[in-house]
């Protein structure tokens, strides 16, 4: 693995020599075959992984959003991810830096939890209440 080696090839050996617990090697391993599309669609494949700027790298994140209908959350899950996996090749200096820095997380939107009215729960607890009387 040299500076030389395409960003397919070298995403790949991040992939697998990158020390994470299981479950987040198994997602590493999802947000790598989510790049190498990236990728391809893009017209990457034989770049050199030193010659990857932070733009090529927002168009393949851009493009995942936009392909893959992601909300911003999983976008964010996703940089983290390919930012991972940069610092790996960035460690073994295949590339100067990270060309993920200066990418911002998107904005996520928090979820309302959907809660019981009064009305909703009292019925729940007579339900409840019979069921128990019955036993």
């Amino acid at each position: 693995m040299d500076e030389f080696s395409s960003i397919k090839e070298a995403l790949n050996f991040a992939l697998k020599n990158i020390i994470v617990a299981p479950s987040t090697k198994s997602d590493l391993k999802s947000v790598v075959t989510y790049l190498i599309e990236a990728i391809e669609k893009l017209g990457y494949n034989t770049t050199a992984i030193s010659k990857i700027k932070r733009k090529d790298v927002r168009k393949m994140l851009d493009y995942l959003q936009i392909n893959k209908d992601l909300s911003n959350n999983r976008y964010n899950k996703i940089r983290a991810y390919t930012r991972m996996l940069f610092e790996e090749l960035n460690q073994i200096e295949v590339m100067d830096n990270n060309p993920i820095n200066g990418i911002k997380k998107k904005k996520e939107t928090k979820k309302i939890k959907s809660i019981l009215s009064t009305e909703e729960r009292n019925k729940i607890n007579e339900s409840v209440n019979i069921t128990l009387s019955e036993y």
